[in-house]
């Protein structure tokens, strides 16, 4: 199974020091830096880790990080709350 992350950040500096991280392990990761996005991309694909601001999180994020642990591809993946 392919390795890939997600990372929810506005910070670029943070986002690239995640990256970096997860490129030295072999994981590749999928950026986001609104975190409006997260709750289609998290219905739509399996991911081995989930990196979130915590001050980006919504209420709609947490309604999706909700809804990814009772269904779906992602009720396994580990959050990350930055």
């Amino acid at each position: 199974m392919h390795k890939r992350a997600l990372v929810v950040d506005n910070e670029p500096v943070s986002r690239e020091q995640i990256e970096k991280v997860l490129h030295s392990v072999g994981i590749e990761s999928l950026v986001l830096n609104r975190s409006s996005e997260a709750p289609n991309i998290l219905r739509e694909s399996k991911f081995r880790l989930l990196f979130l601001v915590c001050e980006w999180i919504s209420l709609m994020v947490r309604n999706s990080l909700d809804k990814m642990r009772y269904s779906g591809f992602n009720r396994m993946t580990p959050v990350v709350l930055i």
